[in-house]
């Protein structure tokens, strides 16, 4: 006796018609039918939207950074053919071989459209993931209405996959990562490119062509859609045949059209080394591989059935390579012969027996796709790569619904409220988790404390937002989880080095000269921890080899130059210094640096220029005293020169104003040099007064007494 979901026959044609018109109060107006309803699409694609409503107040975070907020490609319309000419990172030195044009283009023509801005490109995510939605809603009507479900039941069964992809918290990364972007186009590309295949003809052959290549050139998850394909058109047909055959071959020559194109730009690319803190398979053998990608397959469905933990990242040692099996390997196998079961055992079955074979068979290959097993991929485990797979897990939950909504309609119906509003909630509470690197990272070390990566993340953003002295305990976890990490260790030593924690630089310097040998930060820090030890020498040879390996790098030409005027070479050092400004890599500080050795070395025109415009900049104390002493020293430099007079007389300008903004501590520097200055307009007496006045306050400074005596015998001798 067949069951309910076996709608008593193998094919379209033995669907009973009174249950194909089953009497079932309908969700909305109109007859019974697998029709597309726009009312539905609407809503589903509110109910996609509504979740992320808050995700435009995000930044740019992880790789959306460089890729959308950085990468010259998007921010100058002038620049579009070389997004098809190069790969996706643009960085020649660390090569990707990804190439994904048309996600580039989306983020050119947004910001072209409304600027490169966060709030916009998030923006358009969120869009995308509602056509997303409502795509796949189609495409489960389509599925149903070929394989002869009966109507009511596939109606039921796309809404209710539909609105579990809307909201389901694990796809949430896909859309709240601007970068994410790839999935949700080569998503929706790619379920037109099925839509095409499930209808048919000339027309929908093209497009499944057309579509299944745009899909790939998207992202290269793309390349599954023939697969799928395959999937629900058994399903949909109930056996193999020449259809089935010829509207696969679509998708397949569409895919191979795609990567012929990408074949050809990238063909002068190297291949990219997966580093093993990003998938420790790349370094182990094919049954370590096998072991472990089981059980990463079982973490991906466990993140579907209870998404409550979930993080941006997944590096080294969130989740352990297995040499062997254990139970979680069993479980994963078993999970992945229960799906390979279920799909197999419903392909010669009733309609929507085969609907739910499909989303089974879909999850599986979905899966095998993304677990290492069989392709080796950039990262042992991403939430963002279950977009397109979880998809099969919600077809086979709108199925169970469909049978479940006529057998027990009020429960039912009260279970899917709660799983798709308890699911809607979750993803409501994840979007401010990726509002900044710092929030992101930190609900990721809450989620996958064991993932090296996540800590050296917090730690960087921990450093953008100046707070150092937090990072290091950031920077400590991660190393004692993965010690080679190079980018950890010197992160950790810049932070040292900013803090003042000389005491603990030998020891994180050794670390990172064993990860990275020839990491810049380590030059750098070597060369001041030797100037600071007196050891000149050293200093000088470990910025000298630095600056050999990166010429232009600032902190190298800024440690070269420190160690110049340590070393007496004054000269040597400016020169650094204003090669410095001269690139524009210099700071505030290398320019204070500039005019303080010009001053010493008494070129007062070039000093004062220089504190000219650090005083209109900054506008304190310092540096008024500094110009108000420069233009003293061109004035008499000057000698006869008429210039001299109103040169000392701005001086004294300066000299004031520097006293009154000076604070209690620094003003006598600022009188000193107001003595000075009036000593040089021949004001021999005004200088007396400030001179007495500051050995009055200063009893233990000699040289005011000195310049008090010097200038009283000065005055007496006239």
């Amino acid at each position: 006796m067949p069951s309910s979901l076996d709608e008593g026959g193998s094919s379209p044609t033995s669907v009973n018609e009174s249950e194909a018109h089953a009497s079932l109060p309908a969700f909305g107006e109109g007859p019974a039918t697998s029709s597309f309803r726009p009312f539905w699409a609407l809503l589903l694609f509110g109910l996609a939207v509504l979740p992320y409503v808050k995700a435009m107040q995000n930044d740019f975070v992880f790789d959306s950074r460089f890729l959308v907020g950085m990468d010259p490609r998007v921010q100058d319309l002038s620049r579009i053919p070389a997004i098809f000419t190069t790969e996706y990172w643009n960085v020649p030195d660390l090569p990707s071989r990804l190439y994904r044009p048309i996600t580039t283009l989306s983020y050119a023509a947004v910001s072209a459209l409304a600027g490169n801005t966060p709030a916009a490109q998030h923006l358009t995510n969120v869009l995308f993931h509602g056509i997303d939605v409502v795509l796949l809603y189609a495409l489960v009507l389509a599925l149903g209405g070929r394989a002869g479900a009966p109507p009511r039941r596939a109606q039921f069964a796309a809404l209710v996959t539909a609105a579990l992809a809307a909201v389901h918290p694990v796809r949430s990364e896909a859309v709240l990562d601007v970068v994410g972007r790839g999935e949700l186009l080569a998503f929706g590309f790619g379920i037109t490119a099925l839509l095409g295949a499930l209808r048919g003809g000339a027309r929908g052959l093209a497009l499944a062509a057309f579509a299944a290549a745009l899909s790939v050139l998207c992202k290269e998850s793309g390349i599954v859609i023939p697969v799928f394909g395959a999937v629900l058109l058994l399903a949909s047909e109930g056996r193999l045949d020449r259809t089935v055959l010829g509207r696969t071959g679509g998708l397949v020559a569409g895919v191979i059209g795609a990567l012929i194109l990408r074949s050809f730009v990238l063909a002068d690319i190297a291949e990219p080394t997966i580093e093993f803190g990003d998938n420790a398979l790349a370094v182990v053998g094919l049954p370590a591989r096998v072991w472990t990608g089981a059980v990463i397959a079982g973490k991906y469905l466990l993140l579907n059935v209870w998404p409550r933990t979930l993080s941006a990242d997944y590096s080294y040692n969130a989740i352990p390579v297995r040499m062997s099996p254990d139970p979680a390997t069993v479980v994963g196998f078993l999970a992945l012969a229960i799906l390979a079961g279920v799909w197999i055992v419903s392909v010669r079955r009733g309609p929507m027996l085969r609907v739910l074979g499909a989303g089974a068979g879909c999850l599986l290959l979905g899966l095998i796709a993304i677990d290492n097993q069989i392709v080796l991929i950039g990262t042992m485990l991403g939430e963002r790569l279950t977009y397109l797979a979880t998809c099969g897990f919600f077809l086979m939950c709108g199925v169970v619904a469909a049978w479940a909504l006529e057998s027990r309609r009020i429960l039912a119906l009260g279970i899917i409220v709660v799983l798709v509003g308890g699911s809607a909630l979750r993803t409501w509470a994840r979007v401010p988790e990726w509002k900044t690197q710092r929030t992101l990272f930190e609900s990721a070390t809450r989620a996958q404390p064991e993932s090296f990566r996540v800590w050296t993340g917090l730690g960087e953003a921990l450093i953008r937002e100046q707070r150092l002295a937090e990072s290091i305990p950031c920077f400590e976890r991660s190393a004692a989880i993965h010690p080679g990490y190079g980018t950890n260790w010197s992160l950790w030593l810049s932070a040292l080095v900013d803090l003042g924690q000389w005491d603990d630089v030998p020891g994180v310097l050794a670390g990172l000269r064993n990860a990275r040998p020839d990491d810049r930060i380590g030059y750098y820090a070597a060369a001041r921890l030797a100037q600071r030890t007196g050891d000149l020498d050293d200093a000088e040879r470990e910025a000298r080899e630095g600056r050999l390996r990166y010429p232009e790098d600032p902190l190298l030409v800024r440690a070269a130059a420190e160690i110049s005027v340590a070393s007496g070479r004054d000269t040597e050092g400016l020169a650094l210094y204003q090669s410095l400004l001269e690139s524009g890599q210099g700071t505030e500080a290398d320019q204070l640096k500039t005019a303080f050795l010009q001053v010493k070395l008494e070129h007062w025109e070039a000093a004062e220029a220089e504190y000219a415009a650090l005083f209109a900049r900054r506008g304190d104390w310092y540096t008024a005293n500094a110009l108000a002493w420069s233009k003293r020293g061109r004035a008499l430099e000057l000698g006869g020169d008429p210039r001299v007079e109103p040169l000392l007389t701005e001086a004294r300008a300066l000299a004031q104003q520097a006293v009154d903004l000076a604070g209690e501590n620094d003003r006598r520097f600022a009188l000193d040099t107001q003595a000075k200055i009036e000593e040089s307009l021949g004001n021999a007496e005004a200088a007396l007064a400030i001179y007495r006045d500051l050995y009055t306050t200063y009893p233990d400074q000699e040289n005011y007494r000195a310049e008090r005596d010097r200038l009283l015998r000065a005055v007496e001798a006239r």
